[in-house]
């Protein structure tokens, strides 16, 4: 995935307006967790921001139990349950260690 993803933002009713203002995000800040198979994960921790996202999977490489982890990302781990977070752990931290070992 490369390029940049361009979000035009609409005046406060909703409308286009000849005033529109072009918003560049960088596909670095807001990735989505894109899993083996090439499909984008879905579930609500593939839903945080990368950062956030970045966080959790530092907490289970440090072996931080899932309601600890929740705790620790505060208002970022609202709705979370222990579920979602141990569904990412078989499958986004997975593909985020095999990211990291590639790295080096």
């Amino acid at each position: 995935m490369g390029g940049m993803n361009e979000n035009i933002t609409e005046d406060r009713n909703g409308a286009d307006s000849c005033h529109d203002k072009l918003q560049i995000t960088n596909d670095t800040e807001v990735q989505d967790a894109i899993g083996p198979s090439g499909h984008r994960r879905n579930g609500k921790v593939a839903r945080l921001p990368k950062g956030v996202r970045e966080q959790l999977n530092e907490l289970l490489d440090d072996g931080v139990e899932y309601a600890e982890i929740i705790k620790t990302l505060g208002d970022a781990g609202k709705g979370l349950t222990k579920h979602n977070v141990s569904q990412w752990a078989r499958g986004g931290y997975r593909d985020w260690i095999k990211e990291q070992e590639r790295k080096v």
